[in-house]
């Protein structure tokens, strides 16, 4: 009976063992063709995580700008479009809301006096900035197709003013509740204090009227700095690791192939799927649409492709260098089920970077799915802001203008007098100039001044205002 027993606790381990064996087999080949090693296998997920950025948060305006009458104007910090963004939710919360056109000169009327109005550089659908921002629903909003300005003067507390600039048209939204918050938010900008804008045609007279804003006198502590991108090209593993994020499951059946140039392409089935990393340190990612996809909406699509930015190394490089991302550009391609294209710009702080090449970020969004994505991230060398760096002067900006003329229309190809150019412009602001060769890695930002035409745009160095190069503005 005892040897019945002890055979029974024999047969008993042997099994045991046998599923122990049989679950190391299983792991070890796991790890073998996952290509995984011991030390990451962990029930954590260990892969960094971003906060993802909201729509919201980048359908902000480029600049705020605040008259205080007598042709004197203020440009207000980025920070201030929140206050004022709520001073118009409650404004839409009115009980009846009614949209009128207006004509341009009444709303420059109101704009010359004490008044504030967010601009920005490219037209958005009114609906898409409404449903974002948390305004109340009304059918007014379908009733202006984009909105390049939004403003609420002094003299009209009741209105709320639009200029869609594409379409030369203005609007004003009627509330039948007083506002409260908007009168407030104006009143508390006209006691604050910072450097004095005018309007060129206030400076050169005659019969220029440009309304376009430069400062009197601008101090600024912005320096010159190193740039570089960053080529994954080099580092094999690194760059396994990020073409898995694209690939997700399907990683293992992915084709690597490496061009004689230096170019990795990876590629799923016969071409679904292809991620291309450059030896310029530029990725570009392709994704054939699938069926059964819906038709996304402006802000939709726009919260995708935050979403796949996020997963995909976020607004910042892989050695860690931060930025601040700015909506620069929304196409909207009516193939298949309707494609939304967004260029993503960059800033340190509130100064803007300008790159001679594309955007950083490209993403294509077409029917609730990514079908394009370009990054272009650099890593830079740039001292920490802690508040002591010396301030400069600024080059005058009016002396920059007057002193570049034969580079406008010698080197730009702009006709004209002095005067006819400087009629032209449509916007000039302090920004960083990236210089480099389109194919290579290093590159320096300077300090410059940003001066747009219609279709082109011309920098000169903050401080001497010495030509930094001009390019075509991209657009369709």
């Amino acid at each position: 009976m005892l040897k019945t027993a002890d055979r029974n606790l024999i047969e008993r381990i042997k099994s045991i063992l046998l599923v122990v064996l049989t679950f190391s087999t299983i792991l070890l080949l796991y790890f073998f063709w996952g290509n995984i090693s011991p030390d990451n296998w962990s029930l954590i997920d260990r892969e960094e995580e971003y906060e993802t950025i909201q729509a919201q948060e980048l359908l902000i305006p480029d600049r705020m700008i605040l008259s205080q009458g007598e042709d004197s104007y203020r440009i207000l910090p980025g920070d201030q479009w929140i206050p004022f963004r709520d001073g118009i939710v409650e404004f839409t919360g009115g009980e009846t809301l009614v949209l009128e056109e207006i004509t341009e000169e009444q709303y420059q009327a109101v704009m010359s006096l004490p008044s504030v109005r967010a601009c920005f550089d490219y037209g958005l659908p009114l609906t898409a900035l409404a449903s974002v921002n948390g305004w109340e629903p009304s059918s007014v909003y379908s009733g202006v197709e984009t909105v390049s300005e939004i403003g609420y003067g002094e003299v009209s507390r009741e209105s709320l003013l639009l200029r869609d600039a594409p379409r030369n048209k203005y609007y004003r939204i009627i509330t039948t509740a007083g506002p409260v918050r908007l009168p407030e938010f104006l009143k508390r900008q006209q006691q604050l204090d910072s450097p004095a804008y005018f309007q060129l045609g206030t400076y050169l007279g005659g019969e220029i009227s440009n309304d376009t804003l430069i400062p009197v006198f601008l101090e600024t502590d912005l320096e010159s700095f190193a740039m570089s991108r960053e080529n994954l090209n080099q580092n094999k593993e690194e760059l396994a690791s990020v073409a898995q994020a694209f690939f997700g499951k399907t990683f293992d059946f992915v084709r690597k192939i490496e061009e004689g140039n230096g170019t990795i392409i990876y590629m799923y089935g016969y071409g679904q799927k292809i991620l291309i990393s450059q030896i310029n340190g530029v990725m570009e990612y392709k994704e054939v649409p699938v069926d059964g996809g819906r038709e996304t909406s402006y802000g939709e699509s726009l919260q995708i492709a935050l979403n796949y930015i996020t997963g995909h190394g976020a607004f910042e490089s892989i050695s860690g260098s931060i930025y601040i991302p700015t909506l620069k550009e929304v196409r909207y391609l009516p193939e298949g089920k309707g494609k939304y294209r967004f260029h993503f710009g960059l800033k340190l702080g509130e100064t803007v970077l300008s790159f001679p090449e594309e955007d950083p970020l490209i993403v294509e969004v077409e029917g609730g799915q990514v079908v394009y994505f370009r990054r272009d991230i650099s890593s830079y060398d740039r001292p920490a802001g802690n508040g002591d760096r010396t301030l400069r002067e600024a080059y005058s900006a009016l002396n920059v203008i007057a002193e570049n003329v034969d580079y406008f229309t010698q080197e730009m190809g702009l006709a004209g007098t002095f005067e006819e150019v400087a009629d032209r412009i449509r916007h000039m602001e302090p920004c960083y100039r990236i210089l480099r060769e389109e194919k290579e890695l290093a590159a320096t930002a300077y300090p410059a001044w940003r001066i747009r035409f219609d279709d082109q745009e011309a920098y000169f160095d903050l401080y001497t205002a010495e030509p930094l190069g001009h390019q075509k503005i991209r657009g369709d």
